[in-house]
């Protein structure tokens, strides 16, 4: 039943009136956005970080295209996250000039990239061990100034970072303290697991621990004099929550601009709140209450949840076809109608994708669609996973 409700609640919230009309100009399987619904959603986690006084610094791991993240900055983003270096690169080439690269960087080969990368712009980089200090001395070229770092807190999620109330919390920012290459601005936590949760109880719990976990690092670390300047957090499902936490002053959070279905199983949004959709064509009907469009997996990925897990059904909802997206090849995609049907040969068929920030990456570019108006937005940092 609730899966039934699911479907009709996606049926009713159709984006692109005018579907057919970009269908006929539009080669497929294609990324559009909608214009209207991402600057909704943008103006919306922007007001919430504002209302907090707390600096929202939004992840571009999602979108990946800096035209898109000069709107967030219009907004009043401060900086930008990224999640490799290759990002960074390529988004202080186009006039970002404040990065914080949320992850360490451990490869001497790095090391060039690094170099430049810091002649062009504020670069911050993630450190939960000591020998990650040592080997960023090493790759820094010198003179030059010291390079701010972070130190990542585990904050339920087991990935990366250091537990709050570890001795190794205090030793790395001694050794941090102590290196004339490295200083140490400020502390950071990613809640993955919230990922998993099952009710909006249980994202402000995580999102509680999450808060908890970071600021307890920060007063541990000023007990023994060492001030922190910044405390990040950062996930889309807990970013309106966790900024009510006193102490934290920087929100991450990525998916936000386009939200997918994945955000919706998680209560993070609503359907009509849903910005990125794949254009695909039908190609076949090989049965009554079969459809095949050609959109497969290398246009959808075949995540049914993030970090492993399995949230949603399908890989991806059809929006003006009622059915399940139950199959999926590299080139094709199979539905199953809900009832027999006969379906158009070459007709459009729209696909909410399960995971926005996976399937971005496998576009070059975007057609962003605002009312008859469309433009197409490059996808330039796809690919960039160095």
């Amino acid at each position: 039943m609730e899966a039934d409700k699911e479907k009709t609640r996606y049926f009713l919230t159709m984006p692109f009136p005018s579907l057919s009309r970009l269908h006929e100009s539009i080669s497929t399987p294609a990324l559009l956005i909608d214009a209207a619904r991402m600057d909704k959603n943008l103006r919306g986690m922007q007001a919430a970080a504002d209302a907090r006084h707390v600096a929202l610094r939004p992840h571009i791991k999602t979108h990946k295209a800096p035209v898109l993240a000069r709107r967030q900055r219009e907004l009043g983003a401060r900086g930008l996250t990224v999640a490799k270096l290759s990002e960074a690169e390529l988004f202080a080439g186009e006039g970002f000039d404040d990065i914080f690269m949320a992850n360490q960087l451990t490869q001497k080969a790095k090391a060039p990239m690094l170099n430049k990368v810091r002649q062009r712009a504020r670069l911050i980089l993630g450190i939960d061990h000591p020998r990650q200090v040592t080997l960023l001395e090493e790759m820094l070229s010198s003179p030059g100034p010291p390079l701010e770092v972070r130190i990542e807190i585990d904050s339920g999620f087991h990935r990366c970072g250091i537990e709050p109330e570890s001795d190794l919390l205090v030793d790395v920012a001694r050794l941090i303290r102590k290196s004339p290459a490295l200083t140490l601005e400020g502390v950071f936590t990613h809640a993955g697991q919230a990922y998993g949760a099952r009710s909006p109880r249980e994202i402000k719990d995580i999102a509680a621990r999450e808060a908890a976990s970071v600021t307890a690092a920060a007063a541990r670390l000023k007990k023994i004099g060492i001030e922190i300047a910044t405390i990040s957090v950062g996930s889309t499902p807990t970013a309106k929550e966790v900024i009510r936490h006193k102490g934290v002053t920087e929100v991450r959070p990525g998916n936000y601009i386009f939200y997918d279905r994945i955000q919706h199983a998680l209560g993070s949004c609503r359907a009509e709140q849903l910005a990125l959709y794949v254009l695909a064509t039908v190609i076949a009907q090989p049965g009554p209450a079969q459809i095949v469009c050609d959109a497969g997996s290398k246009a959808l990925n075949v995540e049914t949840g993030a970090h492993g897990m399995h949230l949603v059904k399908g890989y991806g909802q059809p929006m003006n076809v009622k059915g399940t997206l139950t199959r999926l090849s590299e080139e094709h995609g199979i539905i199953g109608l809900e009832r027999p049907e006969e379906i158009a040969i070459g007709s459009p068929l729209l696909i909410a994708p399960n995971h926005a920030c996976v399937v971005a990456n496998l576009y070059d570019f975007y057609h962003l669609a605002d009312g008859e108006s469309v433009q197409i937005v490059p996808i330039s940092a796809r690919g960039k996973s160095r």
